[in-house]
């Protein structure tokens, strides 16, 4: 019976070694495909937020990597990370972070709200103040940023 169950497996090796190169070629490809330097660069962006984002605590960080390599996956350029970096500012309901790329700025995309073109003109016609800087009794910082 040893024979038996020895020539056995001599045969079932082959195809166990061939199955399990298979089912590692399979998970290679399920990995993100695109060029190392776009790779690298969405690493380190996602590296940074990561670390530096105000909002950084209140993140599933593992499931958020996930998602962003997944938008990801086809990237072949530098543009083409754009949606996953939006995604995680958009998870991070971050709208004070952003990258810039080439002068365009990404960062949450979120619509702002636009005023009423009769809105503008009455602030235009009222005057912005300009801006202001003081020390208040001697003790406090005080600056006006009219445009904020």
């Amino acid at each position: 019976m040893n024979c038996k169950l020895s020539l056995s497996l001599r045969k079932l090796l082959p195809l166990l070694i061939f199955n399990i190169t298979c089912f590692y070629a399979s998970a290679q490809a399920q990995e993100v495909k695109m060029p190392d330097s776009t790779r690298k660069l969405l690493d380190t962006v996602f590296n940074i937020i990561h670390s530096e984002s105000l909002n950084r605590d209140s993140i599933n960080w593992d499931t958020l990597k996930k998602e962003v390599y997944q938008k990801a996956i086809n990237a072949k350029k530098v543009t083409d990370i754009i949606p996953a970096v939006r995604c995680m500012f958009d998870q991070l309901h971050d709208n004070h972070s952003a990258i810039v790329y080439k002068g365009v700025q990404y960062g949450e995309h979120k619509p702002r709200q636009q005023f009423s073109k009769e809105l503008l003109a009455q602030i235009n016609a009222i005057g912005l103040p300009k801006l202001k800087v003081k020390i208040l009794d001697n003790n406090y910082g005080y600056v006006l940023i009219p445009s904020i």
